[in-house]
């Protein structure tokens, strides 16, 4: 019982274990790590198993998928694992967007390592794993900056393991711990700045340059922000330590840090690069910035975020910038600290105003953010602010012998006093439980240091006690902040998703049954929403896409075609289109999540219905009638083709200029103006294009109807839009479907036969109405067959195709352009029978800035690949995908890695030639001294001589020997000067 006493000791309070072996034990030497890392690992679990996440505890069904984090980062984490599993490419993917560039997506979404743990899960599992890893990268936080604590302030006990957890758990990562993503460099921030200070203190430079570039490459965006903090922090640093070293001194460091920086990013080109260039693709670049000042938030609400239970920034609000009510005793402390340098405070104060200012401050926000505001989530640097306050608060810490019980005692009344005037102040921001939980968690923290003051108990115990305290502290934080950033359903969330597996595999055999046995390219698409992102999440080639990197010119060019698109916001998304799109974008198939999908057009070819508790969830397979291959020939007219109309007039015109067809696909269905309808709502005018309209009351629910009278059998289709509208309801004799209106869409209306009336309702929940846009088109059937039969006649058969490249045959009988439907962006090679040819893109689909100008029409503007003058006759093409500047990265990481090795071998055979000159310096002083020895020690007598048999060695006769110099005593005082003529000789 003595010897697990005294190892828990030796564990939690720093003791010797008498074992000398356990003492070199790899854990028990790491131990603090390994507590740092296991405390918030902990604690994220109690707050799961709070939130019932499956699978902790008997029932738990919710799981971590919230936001963006359901429609984004698990279907892209999915996609990840499904490539991992599979060996495939990582340089591109069909799965949305019509293919789209995946090395790009995955350096905002998916690098990080921790993805690789994703193969030991299966596919049900994969959701609980992505909450796994969420508390793996907190708990690497602590860890890391537990040895950046270590590192620094070189102590090793229980109080690193009390700051880590605070870092770890700070609001930042509570708040925004659903975006998964950006953790990785929260975590390895610690470790850059580890390495730049032993890089500035002791010339050692591995850890800077490698954690730098192992933080681009798993989150370029947050990495960004945090190389922008290096910076300032690393003037911080030097000033306060090397202030009086000149300006030679500060030269030599900061070209050294600047040097090894770039090493670091050189490193990290292979992703980088690459994603520099699909950032060019997106609508980022297409941004201006704040042309005037403005202040966001009064300076108080900003500190006040620095107070515990103060109500968490989920999706908007102000800055996370909590990390525990020690941390802001400490800090406070730090600054009334003697030990502690004027300019030091001064620098770290400075900074810490520098970043509220730029919480306050537009301008400055918007440089933080990387050129762009956020759509939501707003302060997404702030964790720095915590990382700052944490260093500050620590560094007190370590100093408590230089504190007095006064500062202590000031620090406890002067805080009471402003959280009791709070509680006045600010009585209809803050609930009461957030003063006085503010006051407790106050005297208690002061108290302690009281008592360690005393010098009655150990700093060891005294560590323990505040541990308890923190855990406490942020196992309530850590439990509310889950409860106020949400959770959902795991049951619903696999909803259909066997069913939907299977009918998808139905569909691949049909697929390879219909093509004589090969597998060939097609593409399918999902009739119902369940994630934007459906093709990332059930993996099959698609078109709907939600991505911070998405193409821009795709987005432009689906708009404009009639999808539900925003560049500006980075998505868009299937609804079943016209028979114009769907055969133009080659879109062979369709998943009826919803249920069964009546349409002439579509004939069912695979049906799947769940078991037991999921009866009822039956799921079918479509085949198109009228698919287009990937690629297909098409008139050299594809280059005026004319994209600036409704997206009814554009389909019009892409038959035109295809085939040379004059006739119309679309014409329009007249409203009835005798049969409008209006609930608080006044209707001006109807017309083909629109309902002109104004609410009664702008502040409550209203309703417009208008009804379409149909003049013959027809198949018809609806463009609808209208600003801040709630939904548009669309009834006809044999369905009503109801669609929530973000952006304009066309949509599929259906068969309606002849004095059969077409409702259509717009509901505003309030607002006072405007134009709503609402245009009815009838279709011509027979004139698109007719389309469809010359551009199907001259189509690529795909006979192999991989994730980055398509191979086909083309039987060309009139020669012109080979239009495909992949997006265009640079990275694509095209050959023709072997031989290389130029990629001539076409659809303009120019993108728009904030300004509301388009900018001018280029190549790069062009939505789609193609190829120029496809001469007649039988050929093979290649179609293969590299990123663009992935050579050039490639190339960069490598020469950076050599560099970074190079130095480091020199460097080290440096130190082994400065040991040896050290050594042979030790040694002729030792030699010295035996001379001078040697004068007062009388010859050996006869019996005493060693003989040359007895020694081993033969023996030098004085006349044998060479003389030694004359060699003067070296001095104490002399030894400075050798080492100093030494070390200028060193290459670092």
């Amino acid at each position: 019982m003595d010897k697990v006493v005294k190892a828990i000791k030796a564990w939690f309070f720093g003791d010797k274990i008498e074992n000398p072996l356990q003492q070199g034990n790899y854990f028990y030497r790491n131990r603090f790590i390994f507590l740092a890392f296991l405390t918030p690992f902990v604690l994220m679990l109690f707050g799961f198993f709070n939130s019932d996440f499956y699978p902790l505890g008997q029932g738990a069904d919710n799981q971590v998928l919230v936001i963006d984090m359901w429609h984004q980062y698990f279907p892209f984490m999915n996609l990840f694992y499904e490539k991992l599993k599979g060996f495939e490419s990582f340089f591109y993917s069909w799965d949305g967007a019509l293919g789209f560039n995946f090395m790009g997506m995955m350096s905002y979404y998916a690098s990080t390592p921790v993805y690789l743990l994703s193969v030991f899960f299966s596919r049900g599992d994969l959701t609980m794993a992505m909450g796994l890893f969420v508390i793996i990268k907190i708990s690497c936080a602590g860890a890391f900056f537990a040895i950046y604590l270590r590192g620094i302030f070189k102590r090793y006990d229980m109080s690193i393991v009390i700051f880590s957890t605070l870092y770890a758990l700070c609001a930042f990562v509570m708040g925004y711990y659903w975006c998964l993503m950006w953790l990785d460099v929260l975590a390895l921030l610690p470790l850059v700045i580890l390495g730049m200070i032993k890089l500035m203190d002791e010339g050692k430079f591995r850890m800077f340059s490698i954690s730098i570039a192992f933080m681009i490459i798993t989150n370029y965006y947050i990495a960004a922000m945090t190389c922008m903090f290096v910076l300032l922090y690393y003037f911080v640093l030097y000033f306060s330590k090397y202030h009086d070293k000149g300006i030679v001194h500060f030269v030599n460091k900061t070209f050294k840090v600047g040097v090894f920086a770039l090493l670091g990013v050189g490193m990290s080109a292979i992703m980088l690069l690459p994603t520099f260039f699909a950032l060019k693709n997106t609508y980022y670049f297409g941004n201006q910035g704040p042309q005037s000042i403005t202040i966001n938030n009064p300076i108080m609400d900003v500190l006040n975020n620095l107070l515990p239970n103060v109500k968490l920034t989920v999706r908007d609000g102000l800055p996370n910038i909590y990390c525990g009510m020690l941390s802001l005793v400490l800090a406070v402390l730090f600054l009334m600290c003697k030990s502690v340098g004027k300019r030091e405070k001064v620098l770290n104060v400075s900074l810490l105003a520098f970043l509220i200012l730029s919480f306050n401050m537009n301008k400055l926000d918007y440089i933080w953010h990387g050129l762009k505001f956020p759509n939501e989530l707003p302060y997404r640097y702030s964790y720095v602010f915590s990382f700052v306050l944490i260093t500050m608060a620590y560094k007190a810490f370590t100093l408590l012998k230089d504190i007095t019980p006064k500062q202590i005692g000031i620090v406890a009344g002067t805080g009471f006093l402003y959280l009791a005037l709070a509680e006045k102040l600010y009585k209809d921001t803050f609930d009461y439980k957030v003063i006085y939980i503010a006051i407790l968690l106050l005297l208690v923290y002061c108290l302690t240091l009281m008592i360690y003051k005393t010098g009655k108990y150990k700093e060891s115990f005294v560590c323990i006690l505040i541990f308890l305290v923190v855990f406490a502290e942020l196992a309530n934080y850590t439990a509310a902040s889950v409860k106020a950033v949400g959770n959902s359903n795991r049951t619903t969330y696999y909803q259909k998703d066997k069913e939907i597996a299977s009918v998808l595999k139905q569909i691949k055999n049909y697929n390879k049954t219909a093509n004589n046995g090969v597998d060939t390219y097609y593409r399918s698409e999902m009739d119902e929403l369940f994630t934007v992102n459906p093709p990332a999440l059930y993996n099959y080639k698609g078109v709907s896409q939600f991505n911070s990197m998405v193409n821009t010119r795709t987005a432009v060019i689906m708009q404009k075609l009639g999808y539900e698109s925003d560049p500006g916001s980075n998505a868009f998304i299937y609804h079943v289109g016209t028979p114009v799109t769907e055969s133009m974008l080659g879109i062979n198939y369709l998943i009826g999540r919803s249920g069964p999908f009546l349409d002439p057009n579509y004939q069912q070819i695979a049906v799947a219905s769940g078991k037991g508790a999921e009866s009822g969830s039956t799921v079918y397979g479509y085949k198109f009638n009228y698919p287009l291959p990937v690629a297909y020939m098409v008139s050299n007219e594809i280059k005026k083709w004319d994209v600036n109309g409704d997206p009814f007039a554009v389909q019009n015109d892409f038959i035109r200029a295809t085939t040379g067809i004059s006739e119309d696909m679309f014409t329009s269905v007249m409203p009835d103006a005798n049969k409008n309808e209006g609930t608080n709502m006044n209707i001006a005018s109807v017309d083909e294009n629109g309902i002109s309209c104004n609410a009664v009351d702008t502040g409550s629910t209203s309703t417009a109807v208008v009804n379409y009278v149909v003049p013959r059998d027809m198949t018809v289709y609806a463009y609808l839009g209208a600003s801040g509208a709630e939904n548009v309801s669309v009834q006809t004799p044999r369905r009503t479907a109801t669609y929530p209106q973000n952006r304009p869409c066309i949509i599929n209306v259906g068969e309606c036969k002849a004095g059969e009336t077409v409702k259509v309702s717009v509901t505003f929940k309030s607002g006072s109405g405007g134009f709503i846009t609402a245009k009815l088109r009838s279709f011509n059937n027979a004139a698109f067959e007719k389309a469809y039969s010359l551009l199907n006649d001259e189509g690529l058969k795909v006979t192999k195709y991989n994730d980055s490249s398509i191979h086909g045959t083309i039987d060309v009988k009139q020669a012109g352009t080979l239009f495909t439907s992949i997006p265009y962006e640079k990275g694509w090679s095209v050959k023709v029978d072997g031989k290389k040819v130029k990629v001539k893109p076409v659809g303009q689909a120019q993108r728009v800035n904030v300004t509301g100008k388009d900018k001018i029409d280029t190549k790069d503007d062009m939505a789609f690949v193609a190829i120029d003058n496809l001469k007649p006759g039988k050929h093979t093409i290649t179609f293969t995908f590299v990123p663009e500047g992935f050579p050039l990265g490639f190339v960069i990481m490598l020469l950076s890695i050599s560099l970074l090795t190079a130095i480091y071998v020199l460097q080290k055979r440096n130190d082994e030639k400065l040991k040896q000159r050290m050594a042979l310096l030790a040694e002729m002083e030792a030699i010295a001294q035996i001379e001078e020895d040697s004068d007062g020690i009388e010859p050996l007598s006869e019996g005493n001589t060693i003989t040359e048999a007895e020694s081993g060695e033969p023996i030098e006769s004085p006349e044998q020997s060479e003389p030694l110099p004359d060699a003067a005593p070296v001095e104490q005082n002399e030894q400075p000067e050798t080492k100093s003529k030494i070390d200028d000789d060193l290459i670092i």
